[in-house]
């Protein structure tokens, strides 16, 4: 086990001790337990020891002996709490590894990490948290069981309000192992600024989604944050739920076999959720909730979901037996100037009823100037579902192919689309007809749905085109009426 290192000017230090000083060098407290006692020794000079036969108290006391700066190195080992932990501002606490883990004890029913002051410039990295689920009992605010919160001024629990929360701004959380949290968030951060999430792990989180959900991570009105290669998988509730946050980015994550995939939107109406990137990554098998969701809550009818940049995000279902599986991989309900770009879209192993994407708008919740563009659809029922009357969404340049039944459907009439250049789904197309004086000729358009633009030329007659009338247009075809004394061959030019 490590020792003091409180070396003065002139010491002479031994190789033991030097050795010792390599391995723990830069901080401020090394914690480890040994016969059922848990030790902090702090490492500089003036530094009091603690230990005792709580680890919680150990290690909070190392906090509070540094009180607004240091580092605390816990080495492997299980470090059973009893309550939560409190960081300091601008500590860093760190550990061996997985191998370090900070777990929840029997019935503590807390959080195991709860900022319950200002703090920011707080550093998590290099150890696991178990949240021995078993052994807790539902609070009566779920989020009372998160792993990592940030807790309130008043009774109020977060969830209803963003006002209430302690400064976690500029926190950093790398190489965490987060499982078995009971209820909540493995990670719910409030009303922070600049927060990075980054390499970490979330697995096996909450019983059942009606009572004890849990997501990985939980972010309100958060603005500047990241979260960079999050891998979770069996969770009952969201995977990443960014709520009225602004200009915050989810790169490369890998999402598998959770209730819920990435949602984007404002929860409570009075804040706003712009600005926002996912960029890279895999959500793959989503049984409850759309794998990807950007949405606008009733009581904000402006802001929410804008200005959303989705790129390179490959969303897939592999296994089709669950019947609990969801309709549709992506569903964008009120969100304007928002991209989809470069995604793959892939339902394997497929067997019945499922749409990819469905663009959804009313007159109070309008989506519009989308753009999905460069995307690949394979294995679905629907590529792209347009409901309600979403305004100038732009469908170009995709690939329907590999079993997409109907690559686009309109439920309904939107106010303005621009459909073109899609392989699989064929928006224009021309050719000739011959039509005599007086008579009629059919033309099968060869478009994938109604034509809603058709024009005519007409060739080796002197009267004028605009005499000549379409009617009876159909999914599949359309009719060319001649006025008398037009007989020719008229090139014309179909669109959706």
């Amino acid at each position: 086990m490590p020792i003091p290192l409180k070396w003065v000017a002139g010491q002479i230090v031994s190789g033991a001790d030097w050795n010792n000083a390599r391995l723990y060098k830069g901080h401020s407290y090394i914690v480890w337990s040994g016969s059922g006692t848990y030790y902090a020794f702090a490492q500089y000079d003036g530094g009091t020891d603690y230990s005792g036969s709580s680890a919680r108290e150990v290690i909070q006391n190392a906090i509070d002996g540094l009180a607004n700066s240091g580092s605390i190195q816990i080495m492997r080992g299980c470090y059973v709490l009893t309550g939560s932990l409190n960081p300091a501002p601008s500590i860093e606490i760190s550990g061996e590894g997985w191998g370090t883990v900070l777990k929840l004890g029997n019935l503590a029913n807390s959080n195991v990490i709860k900022f319950d002051r200002n703090a920011p410039n707080v550093v998590l990295k290099d150890f696991a948290i178990d949240g021995n689920k078993a052994n807790q009992t539902t609070p009566a605010w779920r989020d009372y069981l998160s792993g990592i919160y940030n807790g309130d001024y008043s009774t109020t629990p977060l969830r209803t309000s963003h006002t209430a929360g302690y400064n976690m701004d500029f926190l950093k959380i790398k190489n965490l192992y987060i499982h078995d949290i009971l209820c909540g968030a493995a990670m719910r951060i409030t009303a922070a600024t600049s927060v990075l999430i980054e390499d970490c792990r979330v697995e096996n989180c909450g019983n059942d989604v009606a009572t004890t959900g849990c997501d990985a991570i939980w972010m309100g009105t958060n603005s500047g944050s990241k979260i960079i290669n999050l891998y979770t998988s069996n969770l009952t509730d969201t995977a990443i739920a960014l709520c009225d946050s602004r200009y915050c980015e989810i790169i490369n994550p890998y999402i598998i076999t959770g209730a819920s995939g990435i949602s984007i939107g404002n929860e409570f109406g009075a804040h706003y959720s712009d600005h926002n990137s996912l960029l890279g990554g895999t959500i793959q098998d989503i049984w409850r909730s759309p794998a990807l969701y950007l949405f606008r809550n009733a009581a904000n009818t402006t802001g929410s979901g804008d200005h959303t940049i989705i790129k390179g995000v490959h969303i897939r279902n592999t296994d089709q037996s669950n019947p609990l599986k969801n309709a549709y991989n992506v569903y964008v309900d009120g969100a304007q100037f928002f991209l989809i770009e470069g995604c793959q879209f892939a339902n394997y192993a497929y067997t019945g009823s499922r749409k990819h994407i469905i663009i959804t708008g009313s007159d109070t919740y309008t989506t519009s100037y989308g753009s999905i563009t460069n995307c690949n659809f394979i294995d679905a029922n629907v590529g792209i579902e347009i409901q309600g009357a979403p305004d100038y969404v732009l469908i170009t340049s995709n690939r329907f192919g590999g079993n997409v039944t109907t690559p686009i459907l309109y439920t309904s009439t939107p106010v303005s689309k621009i459909v073109r250049n899609n392989s699989g789904y064929i928006t224009e197309n021309w050719g000739w007809a011959q039509a005599d004086s007086g008579g009629h000729a059919t033309v099968t358009h060869g478009l994938s749905s109604h034509p809603t633009c058709i024009l005519l030329t007409i060739s080796g007659s002197t009267v004028a085109t605009n005499a000549a009338r379409v009617d009876t247009i159909t999914s599949t075809t359309f009719q060319i009426t001649a006025p008398a004394g037009a007989s020719g061959n008229y090139y014309w030019y179909a669109a959706v």
